[in-house]
């Protein structure tokens, strides 16, 4: 029996890695980082723009008909810088961070003639593994704000939904717009919310 099971199980994996397909992609986007802080009954709103940049990988596997899943995992990093100026002072600051992005997806896709149509749409878990602030001015001075390492006021991890569409084309090649939600407040702090959201455009190529 347990024999039978084992070469049940083969064979079904055997039968997914063949109609499975793997792609590799790369992707850059464009995100708005909102920020709210609430004294009493005031809340005040703060918006800034920032980018990302991402590699990664994805696994696509029939389920029925036009319908599969797709999983993945990518690193990104993102980044943003700002300056502001008061009389002959001027201050810069930069944002970067580094980490992890891991989606699952379901898709449906639809042929129109040489090419192949899709969306998609799914959660994602997003782990950042570092988030740094560096503050200059034309004083030469200079401080480091490391998120994870000088304060216990951020979280790592967090999740959102991604909405995508794209187009498969020449067999191979792939390109994929995806928005995507940010739903995790990243700031412990009461009365204060930091969440990002924004869209990724994107390149792959099939297996």
């Amino acid at each position: 029996m347990k024999k039978m099971f084992l070469t049940a199980a083969l064979a079904l994996a055997t039968v997914v890695s063949m109609s499975a397909q793997l792609s590799v992609n790369a992707g850059f986007g464009f995100f708005t980082e909102t920020e709210k802080a609430t004294i009493g009954s005031t809340t005040t709103t703060e918006t800034d723009p920032f980018n990302s940049f991402g590699i990664g990988v994805k696994y696509e596997i029939p389920v029925a008909g036009c319908f599969s899943v797709m999983p993945g995992a990518g690193l990104y990093y993102q980044f943003s810088k700002e300056e502001e100026s008061l009389a002959s002072h001027t201050a810069t600051s930069k944002n970067k961070a580094f980490g992890i992005d891991i989606p699952v997806l379901a898709k449906a896709t639809f042929d129109v003639g040489p090419v192949r149509l899709f969306a998609v749409a799914g959660p994602y878990l997003d782990l950042c593994l570092m988030e740094k602030t560096v503050v200059s001015d034309n004083q030469g001075n200079e401080s480091t704000y490391n998120y994870f390492e000088d304060s216990e006021d951020w979280k790592r991890l967090g999740w959102g939904l991604q909405f995508g569409v794209g187009v498969d084309f020449l067999d191979n090649y792939r390109l994929m717009y995806n928005y995507q939600l940010g739903l995790t407040n990243w700031c412990k702090q009461e009365n204060y919310s930091d969440k990002s959201s924004g869209s990724i455009i994107s390149v792959a190529y099939l297996f």
